[in-house]
């Protein structure tokens, strides 16, 4: 897989950018955090913000994702990140908040068009083992960035991960502008459909955005709560760092077995054991230790998100999938935005135990959802696609 061009270059990109954004993202949190008067709401409003720009890119703007050359796109929209790191520097909880909606806006442009290219350039057998590794150097870096980024913040200020990320931005940049990516074969045209109604009009795809979207508070709480759980910079890390790493086991678990990857039985189990996680820590919440092994589980569940990424790149013709990913990133952000926002609100009210039932619940109404939406038409496409004999 890493012999193929066009996937090494990605997977550099990946390398090279995805340590600077979760850095900033970790500074981000605290700095809204504090901007807000040390309110849990503040990270969730930095969180929530992400979500209009987002959704507006991902459905209002789907046939722009397609339309534009993929590689100027990634590299106008790596450039426009930089840029929008600097706002941060201004004073007050707005510039910050202007920031993250901008860096949310970018994400879906980066995301959907990055999948585009992947499912375009290379061979639908490395689907599978190319998102694995992506996950897997994303997920790691999540593990270092986010919770070094939260850590230097409390510890030093947020200058060292902001000045980290906006040179990453310039470096994947200039990555992406020497890099062969293959153009759209066609153009859309005023009668294309929109992403969102490719999604809907397959029950997989439906069911699959619909579990996503439920399940995305659990894949938010950690970051979201850490800052109100201690004080201690290094616990805080921990917090925030556990979760992505389990998810890093899971991805590399999982990758590689094509089969089990792509089955709704395995997600869903996953789905559960992050169900259990959020619970469990709800009932330990005054344990720093404990709850730190409750986002561990938690992390682990949030794995089963491989699985359908592969399907979707599977099921989505790639020259629609840049439009198609930039609805399900515009709802994740909004999910994991409104979600956080949610959860800060119950736990600033009742406490944080609360915000981890709420992600729980949350959870448990994604699967009956699922359930409901599907109706057994993902084992239909399970033995379509040979995963059942």
């Amino acid at each position: 897989m890493l012999k193929h061009p066009v996937a090494r270059r990605l997977l550099a990109v990946s390398v090279v950018s995805t340590l600077g954004d979760w850095l900033a993202s970790g500074a981000i949190f605290v700095i809204a955090y504090e901007r807000a008067g040390d309110l849990v709401l503040g990270t969730g409003l930095a969180y929530a913000v992400q979500a209009i720009p987002g959704i507006l890119v991902g459905t209002l703007g789907f046939s722009l994702l397609d339309r534009f050359d993929r590689k100027a796109t990634l590299v106008v929209a790596h450039l426009l990140g930089a840029a929008s790191l600097g706002l941060i520097a201004l004073p007050g909880l707005a510039p910050v908040l202007v920031a993250a909606a901008c860096l949310g806006g970018l994400r879906t442009v980066i995301t959907s068009v990055r999948t585009a290219a992947s499912a375009a350039a290379v061979p639908r057998e490395i689907h599978g083992p190319l998102l694995a590794l992506l996950n897997t150097v994303g997920n790691g870096a999540q593990v270092i960035g986010l919770g070094l980024g939260v850590s230097l913040t409390t510890l030093i200020g947020p200058a060292p991960p902001l000045i980290y990320d906006a040179g990453s931005f310039v470096i994947a940049a200039l990555i992406l502008a020497s890099t062969d990516i293959p153009p759209r074969t066609t153009l859309p045209g005023p009668d294309d459909s929109s992403g969102l109604s490719v999604i809907v009009s397959d029950p997989v795809l439906r069911g699959l955005l619909l579990l996503l979207v439920f399940t995305l508070p659990l894949a938010a709480i950690p970051e979201t709560l850490a800052a109100a759980l201690t004080l201690d910079g290094i616990e805080r890390g921990l917090l925030v760092a556990v979760a992505p790493a389990a998810t890093v086991i899971m991805n590399l678990l999982l990758g590689p077995r094509d089969v089990l990857v792509r089955k709704s039985s395995t997600h869903l189990i996953l789905i559960v054991v992050g169900i259990f996680g959020a619970t469990a820590a709800s009932l330990v919440i005054t344990s720093i230790s404990a709850v730190i092994a409750c986002n561990a589980i938690i992390g682990v569940s949030v794995g089963w998100a491989l699985g359908a990424q592969v399907v979707f790149m599977d099921r989505v013709p790639a020259d629609d999938l840049a439009r198609v990913t930039g609805v399900v990133v515009a709802l994740i952000i909004a999910g994991e935005g409104l979600g956080s926002v949610v959860i800060g609100a119950v736990s600033d009210r009742y406490g944080p135990a609360a915000g981890y039932g709420f992600a729980a619940g949350s959870g448990v109404v994604g699967i009956v959802v699922h359930r409901l939406a599907t109706r057994g038409a993902d084992r239909d496409a399970e033995r379509e696609a040979g995963v059942l004999r």
